[in-house]
């Protein structure tokens, strides 16, 4: 069982017999470090599991400082909810700090 399925599993209460229709909709993807994921302007189209590495969220103020709101290690998710939900232009990046599976 994969790291998605036993989450689903434990966290969600997700029955197995469900879980294996839940693992049809989505799909595992390696990303290198410094890869993004969500750019700011963008709207979030995913939720990623980190079944292996690190992502961050973060948001650059007007200054060009950067402002971390959310580290994903592995067995976390992530994304911008905000903009999914609401299909609305992301104010967040995300960004793989290391080699990740997600």
């Amino acid at each position: 069982m994969s790291n998605i399925n036993e989450y689903l599993a434990k966290v969600f209460e997700v029955p197995a017999e469900k879980v294996n229709l839940c693992s049809i909709q989505y799909e595992m993807k390696k990303v290198g470090k410094h890869e993004m994921l969500l750019q700011e302007g963008e709207v979030c189209r995913n939720t990623f599991f980190v079944e292996k590495g690190l992502l961050r969220m973060y948001s650059i103020d007007k200054n060009g400082k950067e402002h971390v709101i959310q580290f994903a290690p592995e067995n976390w998710l992530i994304g911008d909810r905000s903009s999914l939900y609401f299909n609305e232009k992301s104010r967040y990046y995300i960004e793989a700090v290391e080699d990740s599976e997600d």
